[in-house]
């Protein structure tokens, strides 16, 4: 059986665009981590990703969740 990165080539970038975007903000009583990357959220939380009807992305969650 053919594993999926055989076929679709790795999941990581080599150009590591989102990994390198992700940015932390120190504070009195807490850290902001984020990133301003568009597409981040369609990977973290597996939305629906390409144009007109598109695909449904698998989550691939990289950040914890949001906290106020």
């Amino acid at each position: 059986m053919k594993k999926r990165h055989d076929k679709y080539g790795p999941l990581m970038s080599s150009r590591q665009n989102l990994y390198g975007s992700i940015y932390y903000r120190p504070d009195d009583y807490r850290v902001t981590v984020g990133t301003e990357v568009p597409y981040a959220a369609i990977h973290n939380e597996g939305l629906r990703a390409g144009r007109g009807k598109g695909f449904k992305m698998p989550k691939r969650q990289f950040m914890g969740e949001r906290v106020e």
